[in-house]
């Protein structure tokens, strides 16, 4: 195992490369494979496998991603990773989370450590910031040094924070036209039909100043 992955992380990395599944693991055999039937050379759950490994293990770089299988016994090329991950719809991989987070709950692996209830910190965080616009929920603006015209992408995280394991409860794209304050409250709403009778039962929710 590399010695730059966090040692909490080595574990479950190795359930995953031996495809055991866990509470920790997501299940993909629900996702439809988005390839063609040429472009299929490797199998679409190995190949989630490893990138939910190299996600684990904090590479940086798709290269890094497919050295790391390489090592493991696992050859694919960073290019199909690269080529995959651009026919991938997010949609479906968000009530994987959600499932996933819930069973987590239900084993009792979120309760609250150092805190005398669930603790879920809901902040603004960009994703990207460049001359190019990706998509249409990019927000338009200028650098305030050089005042060339630049683009962020932002979303709305929610982190379990009074957890041990720190989990992502939910994360969603603001849309352009609204910010991390209008953008609050159809955010919870939307989290609140996923943990309503769970984490957020009688949680306490922490944000910025804003």
């Amino acid at each position: 195992m590399d010695k730059n992955i966090p040692k909490s992380a080595i574990f479950a990395i190795n359930r995953v490369l031996q495809g055991r599944q866990g509470l920790a693991i997501p299940d993909f055999s629900k996702l439809e494979d988005p390839r063609k039937a040429r472009g299929k050379r490797y199998f679409f759950n190995s190949m989630l496998q490893l990138l939910f490994a190299g996600m684990l293990g904090a590479y940086q770089t798709l290269r890094d991603v497919a050295a790391f299988g390489m090592r493991r016994s696992f050859g694919v090329s960073y290019s199909a990773l690269y080529l995959l991950l651009g026919k991938l719809k997010t949609k479906r991989f968000r009530p994987l989370m959600h499932q996933q987070i819930r069973s987590l709950h239900r084993a009792k692996a979120l309760e609250p450590a150092g805190f005398p209830c669930h603790v879920i910190a809901i902040d603004n965080k960009t994703i990207y910031y460049g001359p190019v616009r990706l998509n249409a929920h990019c927000q338009r603006t200028h650098d305030p040094h050089s005042g060339r015209l630049r683009y962020h992408l932002r979303t709305l995280r929610a982190v379990l924070v009074s957890s041990q394991l720190k989990v992502a409860l939910d994360q969603q794209i603001t849309p352009a036209k609204q910010n991390d304050i209008s953008f609050f409250l159809p955010f919870l709403s939307k989290m609140k039909k996923v943990y309503r009778r769970g984490l957020l039962a009688g949680a306490i929710l922490s944000t910025d100043s804003g």
